[in-house]
């Protein structure tokens, strides 16, 4: 079943393929029509983020997508696009069909360090490169997503909790 589903990035990138591509992917919106708490308002609320922050990160993310196929070679995502990307990946079907198959026509696989002797060089390589190919595509990308020290100034540091409050509740409600 999943032998005809394409994975990766293009082997062959060519200019009108990137635009065509490009074009599905600008006009894949993530938020749910209609939903009374959509991904965009889900991301700013779990981050800290202002809702232009998230909408920026979201336009960001889509961008960084786009390259996942076209650039020609693997790329690294920025702290701040990796967020919206790990918060997209739990959407499965938003993720896996419409945006993956519906829209980039492959599957673009999360895949994370593991530690491995290297590595961590290997990616600062990666980044680089994605950098280059970002310019190449959009011109310069924006510092506050894309910069060295992005992660530090807008990423929730991963022990931080999450507490998901009901609708119109505080803290005060919870906390005696």
């Amino acid at each position: 079943m999943f032998g005809a589903i394409k994975t990766g990035f293009y082997k062959h990138p060519s200019e009108d393929r990137a635009k065509a591509l490009w074009a599905k992917v600008d006009a894949f919106q993530i938020d749910e029509p209609g939903a009374p708490r959509p991904f965009s308002v889900r991301l700013a609320a779990e981050q800290g983020w202002t809702a232009k922050l998230a909408m920026e990160a979201i336009e960001e993310y889509k961008r960084f997508m786009f390259l996942a196929v076209a650039a020609g070679h693997p790329v690294t995502p920025s702290a701040t696009v990796d967020e919206v990307w790990h918060l997209h990946l739990i959407y499965t079907k938003s993720y896996w069909e419409d945006f993956c198959v519906k829209v980039l026509d492959r599957v673009i696989h999360h895949e994370p360090g593991n530690g491995k002797e290297g590595e961590k060089s290997s990616f600062v390589d990666q980044y680089e490169r994605t950098l280059t190919s970002y310019r190449k595509f959009f011109g310069e990308p924006p510092r506050a997503i894309w910069g060295a020290h992005n992660g530090q100034m807008n990423v929730r540091p991963r022990s931080a909790p999450v507490v998901d409050l009901p609708p119109g509740a505080d803290c005060r409600d919870i906390v005696k």
